[in-house]
């Protein structure tokens, strides 16, 4: 049974308050700490925030009985809703890339590692919370529809995604702090950005059976 449209409006606007305030949290820690690995992982988080505003948009159709759960438009919107979360990560993909590369062989750029680490952590608790907060509802990853859940490929994409991502930038910029390398920086900024491409890739080729 679907569960989705019974979501409160506030838990909804929350999470997506939530969501974009971790976007601005590591993309002003971008900014202050010259690290363009949270850069790209900034862009990445914000990806969180489309299958929310998707999750209000399709919330406001069903209760106004514009679309059913069992109509064929309402299906088809649930394939557009899976697009746009994918092009959104190509998008991340694309931001994340156009920072670190200018930044290659810059070995005498500083990154302030230590704060920049503090701020990952920081996005990434917020991130957490906001995926906690919609646990009970079928999470972030596939919000349109109780029964997209099923779709466990799509749902592992999206947690490792959010993982790993956070994860490889918080390592590169322990590397940066260890050994006062700059380009460890840019790795993780390029490693992001190749990541958001992948699972972009995965996911259209599984939902839409691309080669």
């Amino acid at each position: 049974m679907d569960t989705h449209h019974h979501v409160p409006l506030k838990m909804i606007l929350g999470c997506i308050g939530l969501q974009s305030a971790g976007f601005i949290v590591e993309l002003y820690g971008s900014r202050t700490t010259g690290s363009v690995s949270l850069w790209g992982d900034a862009w990445h988080m914000l990806t969180d925030d489309i299958p929310l505003v998707l999750l209000l948009f399709s919330r406001g159709l069903i209760q106004r009985s514009v679309v059913t759960i069992e109509s064929p438009t309402y299906r088809r919107g649930i394939d557009f809703g899976f697009l746009v979360v994918w092009l959104g990560l190509v998008l991340a993909g694309v931001m994340s890339l156009v920072r670190s590369i200018p930044t290659l062989g810059m070995t005498e750029r500083h990154v302030a590692s230590l704060s920049a680490i503090g701020w990952i952590v920081l996005g990434g608790l917020i991130n957490w919370a906001t995926h906690e907060l919609m646990r009970p509802h079928g999470g972030c990853a596939n919000p349109l529809h109780r029964g997209l859940h099923s779709d466990i490929n799509t749902a592992k994409d999206h947690i490792w995604s959010d993982v790993i991502a956070s994860g490889v930038t918080a390592l590169c910029l322990v590397f940066s702090l260890v050994t006062g390398l700059a380009w460890w920086d840019t790795l993780g900024g390029l490693f992001v950005g190749g990541l958001m491409f992948w699972y972009a890739y995965q996911g259209m080729r599984r939902r839409f059976r691309l080669v």
